[in-house]
């Protein structure tokens, strides 16, 4: 953890009293059980923000971590359990991609941003059993609407036709 005098050097940097809703390294090392390196990683890689203070001193707040960890939670492997979601590049265009994944949703849109140059916006998703196979369902159902890759053409009925595909498997909505 910062010592009391770092933190409090930081206050005096930022002209106020540390704010209660930060939290140091260590601390987050231990809530995401992982090294102090592995938060520098994340911090580094922008999957985590954080304010920097003077002497290498770096606070989180703590809603980005709990955010963090939301993003990270993992469905069940056993059910094969996870979400069949659909991305685009703008709410509005009809061409988008379907994919699954056994995280949230949200941690594949913030892929996507990373490499891609403009912004991905989650349409929708459906949390589903046998996700994989629900992929591969969704993706015969549309067949006729592909573009290229898993990007499809979802103008019109495509919403429509891919819940029909996804009934069976969908858990919840």
């Amino acid at each position: 953890m910062a010592s009391n005098e770092e933190i409090k050097e930081a206050g005096q940097f930022l002209g106020h009293r540390f704010p209660p809703e930060f939290i140091d390294r260590d601390e987050v090392a231990r809530l995401l059980q992982t090294s102090v390196h592995g938060v520098d990683l994340l911090r580094k890689g922008r999957q985590i923000p954080a304010v920097s203070f003077p002497h290498n001193v770096f606070l989180f707040r703590i809603a980005d971590i709990v955010d963090y960890i939301a993003s990270q939670k993992k469905l069940p492997k056993k059910t094969d359990a996870g979400y069949v979601y659909v991305l685009s590049a703008d709410e509005f265009q009809p061409v988008c991609k379907v994919g699954f994944s056994t995280y949230a949703s949200k941690k594949r849109v913030d892929a996507a941003n990373t490499y891609c140059p403009f912004d991905i916006v989650l349409i929708t998703e459906y949390r589903v059993r046998k996700s994989r196979e629900a992929e591969s369902v969704a993706h015969a159902a549309l067949d006729d609407r592909h573009v290229k890759g898993e990007w499809f053409n979802m103008e019109g009925e495509g919403f429509a036709i891919l819940e029909r595909a996804l009934q069976d498997f969908i858990v919840d909505k």
